[in-house]
Protein backbone atom coordinates (compact mmCIF):
# COMPACT_ATOMS: atom_id res chain seq x y z
CA UNK A 1 0.00 0.00 0.00
CA UNK A 2 1.31 3.43 -0.93
CA UNK A 3 0.88 6.01 1.81
CA UNK A 4 2.29 9.47 1.11
CA UNK A 5 3.40 11.51 4.09
CA UNK A 6 3.88 15.20 4.91
CA UNK A 7 2.08 17.66 2.65
CA UNK A 8 0.92 14.82 0.42
CA UNK A 9 -0.72 12.85 3.25
CA UNK A 10 -4.22 14.07 2.27
CA UNK A 11 -3.79 12.95 -1.36
CA UNK A 12 -5.64 9.82 -2.46
CA UNK A 13 -3.57 6.68 -2.04
CA UNK A 14 -3.36 3.65 -4.29
CA UNK A 15 -3.89 -0.01 -3.48
CA UNK A 16 -3.07 -3.13 -5.46
CA UNK A 17 -0.10 -4.37 -7.42
CA UNK A 18 2.45 -2.44 -9.44
CA UNK A 19 3.53 -3.00 -13.00
CA UNK A 20 4.90 -6.46 -13.79
CA UNK A 21 8.45 -6.76 -15.12
CA UNK A 22 9.58 -9.76 -17.16
CA UNK A 23 13.34 -10.33 -17.28
CA UNK A 24 15.82 -12.66 -18.92
CA UNK A 25 19.60 -12.86 -18.91
CA UNK A 26 22.34 -14.77 -20.64
CA UNK A 27 26.11 -14.98 -20.37
CA UNK A 28 27.68 -15.22 -23.83
CA UNK A 29 31.09 -15.44 -22.14
CA UNK A 30 31.74 -17.04 -18.74
CA UNK A 31 35.20 -18.18 -17.70
CA UNK A 32 35.10 -19.45 -14.12
CA UNK A 33 38.83 -20.06 -13.96
CA UNK A 34 39.75 -16.44 -14.68
CA UNK A 35 36.58 -15.03 -13.07
CA UNK A 36 35.68 -13.16 -16.25
CA UNK A 37 32.06 -12.80 -17.35
CA UNK A 38 30.03 -10.92 -19.94
CA UNK A 39 26.31 -10.78 -19.29
CA UNK A 40 23.36 -9.37 -21.20
CA UNK A 41 19.94 -8.87 -19.61
CA UNK A 42 16.61 -7.65 -20.94
CA UNK A 43 13.66 -6.29 -18.99
CA UNK A 44 10.14 -5.57 -20.20
CA UNK A 45 7.76 -3.74 -17.85
CA UNK A 46 4.08 -4.02 -18.70
CA UNK A 47 1.39 -1.57 -17.51
CA UNK A 48 -0.46 -4.03 -15.27
CA UNK A 49 -0.50 -1.92 -12.09
CA UNK A 50 -3.44 0.12 -10.91
CA UNK A 51 -3.58 3.61 -12.41
CA UNK A 52 -6.01 6.51 -12.23
CA UNK A 53 -5.40 9.83 -13.95
CA UNK A 54 -7.32 11.46 -11.08
CA UNK A 55 -4.69 10.48 -8.49
CA UNK A 56 -1.29 11.98 -7.82
CA UNK A 57 0.18 8.64 -6.71
CA UNK A 58 -0.21 5.40 -8.64
CA UNK A 59 1.37 1.98 -8.38
CA UNK A 60 1.27 1.63 -12.16
CA UNK A 61 2.76 3.86 -14.86
CA UNK A 62 0.27 3.14 -17.67
CA UNK A 63 3.13 2.70 -20.14
CA UNK A 64 5.48 0.03 -21.39
CA UNK A 65 9.21 0.26 -20.75
CA UNK A 66 12.13 -1.84 -21.90
CA UNK A 67 15.68 -2.05 -20.62
CA UNK A 68 18.79 -3.71 -22.01
CA UNK A 69 21.82 -4.13 -19.76
CA UNK A 70 25.32 -5.30 -20.62
CA UNK A 71 27.81 -6.08 -17.89
CA UNK A 72 31.45 -7.16 -17.79
CA UNK A 73 33.08 -8.54 -14.64
CA UNK A 74 36.64 -9.71 -14.09
CA UNK A 75 38.93 -10.59 -11.20
CA UNK A 76 41.26 -7.81 -10.02
CA UNK A 77 42.71 -9.70 -7.06
CA UNK A 78 41.90 -13.00 -5.38
CA UNK A 79 39.04 -11.48 -3.35
CA UNK A 80 38.04 -8.48 -5.44
CA UNK A 81 36.35 -8.21 -8.82
CA UNK A 82 35.79 -5.18 -10.98
CA UNK A 83 32.69 -4.55 -13.05
CA UNK A 84 31.59 -2.27 -15.85
CA UNK A 85 27.94 -2.03 -16.82
CA UNK A 86 25.86 -0.09 -19.32
CA UNK A 87 22.13 0.00 -19.80
CA UNK A 88 19.60 1.77 -21.96
CA UNK A 89 15.93 2.14 -21.07
CA UNK A 90 13.07 3.14 -23.38
CA UNK A 91 9.56 4.24 -22.47
CA UNK A 92 6.25 4.38 -24.33
CA UNK A 93 4.12 7.50 -23.76
CA UNK A 94 1.36 7.73 -21.18
CA UNK A 95 -1.64 9.39 -22.86
CA UNK A 96 -3.82 9.58 -19.74
CA UNK A 97 -2.17 11.99 -17.31
CA UNK A 98 -4.34 14.30 -15.23
CA UNK A 99 -7.97 15.25 -15.72
CA UNK A 100 -7.29 16.48 -19.29
CA UNK A 101 -5.60 13.22 -20.37
CA UNK A 102 -2.34 14.94 -21.24
CA UNK A 103 0.48 12.98 -22.83
CA UNK A 104 3.75 12.42 -20.99
CA UNK A 105 6.77 11.22 -22.94
CA UNK A 106 10.26 10.41 -21.73
CA UNK A 107 13.50 10.27 -23.68
CA UNK A 108 15.60 7.12 -23.42
CA UNK A 109 17.67 6.82 -20.25
CA UNK A 110 21.30 5.69 -20.47
CA UNK A 111 23.42 4.77 -17.46
CA UNK A 112 26.90 3.43 -16.82
CA UNK A 113 28.11 1.69 -13.68
CA UNK A 114 31.71 0.99 -12.75
CA UNK A 115 33.18 -0.26 -9.53
CA UNK A 116 34.62 -2.97 -7.39
CA UNK A 117 32.71 -6.01 -6.25
CA UNK A 118 33.83 -7.56 -2.98
CA UNK A 119 33.99 -11.33 -3.24
CA UNK A 120 33.65 -13.15 0.08
CA UNK A 121 36.44 -15.44 1.11
CA UNK A 122 35.43 -19.02 0.51
CA UNK A 123 35.82 -21.71 3.15
CA UNK A 124 38.41 -24.42 2.67
CA UNK A 125 37.48 -26.79 -0.12
CA UNK A 126 38.14 -29.79 2.11
CA UNK A 127 36.51 -28.88 5.43
CA UNK A 128 37.99 -30.36 8.56
CA UNK A 129 35.65 -32.36 10.78
CA UNK A 130 34.42 -30.63 13.90
CA UNK A 131 35.42 -33.58 16.06
CA UNK A 132 37.23 -36.82 15.43
CA UNK A 133 36.34 -40.14 16.92
CA UNK A 134 38.91 -42.82 17.69
CA UNK A 135 38.25 -46.46 18.32
CA UNK A 136 39.18 -47.72 21.78
CA UNK A 137 40.90 -51.00 21.95
CA UNK A 138 39.66 -53.39 24.57
CA UNK A 139 42.34 -55.32 26.52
Amino acid sequence: MLQPGGAASNAPTDYGIGDITIATALWPYANRQTGTYLGIAGFLTLPTGSYSNQQSYNLGNKRVSGDIQIGYQTAITKNLDGMLGFDAMWFSPNNHVGSKNAQVTQKPLYTTQIGPINISIQASRSPQPICTCQERKQH
